[in-house]
């Protein structure tokens, strides 16, 4: 039983951790592109 806990709370944290990457990631191309773009002008 707890080790099943366990694993669940393993796999939602996994998960919450490849979601907050991908969001950084996106994130941080947006602001790159933002700049890239504020530079030019």
């Amino acid at each position: 039983m707890l080790l099943a806990l366990s694993f669940v709370l393993v796999v939602i944290g996994e998960i919450s951790l490849i979601l907050f990457g991908l969001v950084g990631l996106s994130f941080t191309l947006s602001a790159i592109h933002f700049f890239k773009r504020a530079a030019n002008i």
